[in-house]
């Protein structure tokens, strides 16, 4: 079992979603779904923006992480979803405002996070610290934003 994350600092609040993380069961999935109207209302943003937005998540994601780790025995706490959050949302950058397109994205982006294909299983596995949890996160996410248009393209998801 691991161990209990409490909320009583700023980098355990931004790590766990504001406590989304501390859920019984699948918390990386609710960590990801938190981030499902945030990416809708983001389509149509400047790219200089949604870059901004992006950066922003990424640097909250090391700091915090790296923060609520620092006294945990877990090299990757269950309870961090930052990761999720922060991967997730690079589907903004190729998918448009088109809501089936945004739940395809969520079941191919969870998928890749839970079953970690080669190389994101090789981050995963080699990578340390806060670096590891992101980047394997942020490997779904991208590899998810890349598949969004040939999808949407192929299943004609306008």
């Amino acid at each position: 079992m691991s161990e209990k994350i409490k909320l009583n600092s700023l980098s355990n609040l931004v790590s766990t979603g504001f406590g989304i993380g501390l859920g019984p069961f699948m918390p990386g999935t609710y960590g990801t779904a938190i981030m499902l109207l945030p990416i809708y209302f983001s389509i149509g943003l400047s790219t200089k923006l949604l870059i901004l937005i992006s950066l922003i998540l990424i640097i909250l994601g090391l700091w915090s992480s790296n923060e609520t780790i620092r006294n945990l025995t877990a090299k990757d706490h269950p309870s961090i979803v930052i990761d999720e959050m922060a991967g997730f949302y690079l589907v903004v950058f190729t998918i448009n405002d088109n809501l089936a397109a945004l739940i395809i994205a969520f079941i191919i982006f969870r998928m890749l996070d839970i079953v970690k294909p080669w190389p994101i299983s090789y981050v995963d596995r080699e990578c340390k610290g806060a670096i590891g949890i992101m980047a394997d996160d942020l490997m779904a996410g991208a590899a998810t934003a890349l598949l969004m248009p040939v999808l949407i393209k192929l299943f004609n998801l306008l």
